[in-house]
């Protein structure tokens, strides 16, 4: 099943209200009447919401124990091995399989990431950085951190808050690593 979320239009955008109602009217059309869009529930919110909003709400439709999030505009390429992904999530304190954007890590961020590693055979990187990039997490995992580090009327993206959350971690000498459990699908 996938939700896909569509927020309302944030009042700084109404000049373009026609134009997004279009967007929104077609992009319900393709869930209803398009094949490759079965088992698409548009998730319509009236008003701005935000993604942390929506997400809370369309945590509660998930009836699954894994969610799958995905950006519109940041999608998974290139070679996944999902069921490694699906081996090394149900390992205990494993949380979060993150898929990478770039080939290699930046040195900037080299301070965010751990050692290279195998969980259930499947190579990944252990992160102090949450990044809102595809990943595959535990859903009930989910929903604590959404009722944790989101107030019920929060109007924000999820990585603006929970980068700085994770960061306070490491800036306060916790382990992040092991409260956390995210992981980084790091494959050669």
């Amino acid at each position: 099943e996938i939700i896909v979320m569509i927020d309302g239009l944030h009042p700084q955008h109404a000049h373009r209200a026609a134009a997004y109602e279009e967007y929104k009217w077609r992009l319900i059309d393709l869930c209803a009447w398009e094949p490759e869009f079965r088992g698409c529930l548009p998730l319509v919110f009236d008003e701005h919401t935000h993604q942390a909003g929506m997400t809370r709400r369309a945590l509660e439709l998930v009836r699954t124990p894994l969610v799958f999030f995905v950006e519109h505009d940041t999608w998974p390429v290139g070679e996944i091995d999902w069921p490694g992904i699906l081996r090394a999530i149900e390992e205990p304190g494993v949380n979060v399989v993150r898929l990478h954007i770039f080939d290699r890590v930046i040195d900037e961020h080299r301070h965010l990431y751990g050692e290279p590693m195998t969980i259930a055979g499947l190579p990944v990187v252990p992160t102090r950085a949450w990044s809102q990039r595809p990943h595959l997490a535990r859903t009930e995992w989910y929903r604590r951190l959404i009722a944790r580090y989101f107030g019920r009327d929060a109007r924000t993206m999820i990585e603006d808050v929970l980068y700085a959350a994770m960061l306070n971690r490491l800036d306060a000498g916790l382990d992040a690593f092991a409260e956390w459990g995210v992981y980084i699908y790091a494959p050669a």
